[in-house]
């Protein structure tokens, strides 16, 4: 994380105590899970890159619109939002992949509507994937004024990535299927991807603890061993 960033997150401060106040708000973030993660996600990235919208979509492969999971906008959530994808800069990031622009993204997409409605200027957008690697939805930050520092934002989103991706999937998975607890450990069992879910009560104490089996060959721990790590002992060992 260079300096830059820091000042983004935090300005006026130590870089030291910058650093521990980003890496204890993540693992806030990455311990919630649900529309309690979404929620907590948006308003994150709005107010670590200090943006003004930030939303995660769903997107809808038959009619092709996108609805929003979660979209936080000027300080507010806003519950609802579904929009065509055609003609926006989400459908470059849906069908290409990752997607920087840093301004003047109303003169690119002109039938955009919702680009002027918002007073969108610079836009940055990630796609998601299932872990069949089918495509479920995107990662958007937006503001009002140019983007800067716009490889760093790219940092932060891709490391929230995977965690985003195995949210949205779970909710989909719900949503389409109405799968039981038990279904839906034992359908990610057959992935060989790693993938955990840790459930917390209100005092931050996990309560539960659900991993793949591949988590040996990929990371080298056993089920037991993973379940006796921090979440920040984690972190730091796998970076």
């Amino acid at each position: 994380m260079d300096k830059d960033f820091l000042n983004i997150i935090m300005p006026n401060t130590k870089h030291t105590a910058t650093t521990n106040e980003f890496n204890k708000k993540l693992m806030g973030l990455l311990k919630k899970s649900g529309d309690a993660y979404f929620k907590s996600l948006v308003k994150f990235l709005c107010e670590t890159t200090n943006s003004n919208f930030c939303f995660v979509g769903k997107h809808h492969s038959k009619d092709k619109n996108i609805s929003t999971q979660s979209f936080y906008a000027n300080n507010k959530y806003v519950d609802n939002y579904e929009y065509i994808l055609k003609d926006t800069p989400c459908e470059n990031v849906v069908a290409t992949g990752f997607c920087v622009f840093t301004k003047s993204i109303q003169q690119l997409f002109p039938k955009d509507e919702d680009l002027k409605t918002f007073g969108i200027e610079s836009y940055i957008g990630l796609p998601l994937f299932n872990l069949s690697k089918n495509p479920i939805g995107l990662l958007v930050v937006m503001d009002n004024k140019p983007m800067l520092h716009e490889n760093n934002i790219k940092d932060l989103l891709e490391l929230v990535e995977s965690k985003t991706e195995l949210e949205l999937e779970r909710i989909l998975l719900k949503e389409s299927q109405n799968l039981s607890h038990i279904e839906y450990i034992n359908y990610f069992q057959n992935f060989q991807d790693v993938f955990f879910w840790n459930t917390y009560d209100k005092k931050d104490k996990q309560t539960s603890c659900v991993v793949s089996p591949s988590i040996k060959n990929v990371l080298g721990y056993t089920t037991d061993e993973y379940i006796k790590l921090s979440n920040e002992d984690l972190y730091y060992n796998i970076n």
